[in-house]
């Protein structure tokens, strides 16, 4: 398990240049990248099992996965997310 959580940290704007930001930009689009494209197979992985649930094929037990947030938003959530930080990439630095 690891030492810390890095959601606990907080950016100390008078520390940082355009240059650690772009970097911590980059960083967190990465890992929304990675995000959705679990989020994706996770979503491949329920329509096949709702695909041999409605043609009364036998699903195999352990196949279903439990959805991460059980909310249809989540796409969204991680679009908002990206969108975000392409505006904060070329906001000000304020100190």
């Amino acid at each position: 398990m690891a030492e810390s959580n890095s959601t606990e940290r907080t950016l100390n704007t008078r520390d940082m240049d355009r240059e650690n930001l772009h970097d911590h930009i980059k960083r967190i689009r990465y890992a929304l990248h990675v995000g959705l494209a679990s989020y994706g197979e996770i979503e491949k992985v329920l329509n096949w099992v709702e695909t041999l649930k409605a043609t009364n094929q036998p699903v195999p037990e352990g196949l279903v996965p439990v959805h991460p947030t059980g909310s249809s938003q989540t796409v969204g959530d991680f679009a908002e997310a990206l969108l975000l930080l392409d505006i904060l990439e070329d906001a000000p630095l304020t100190v």
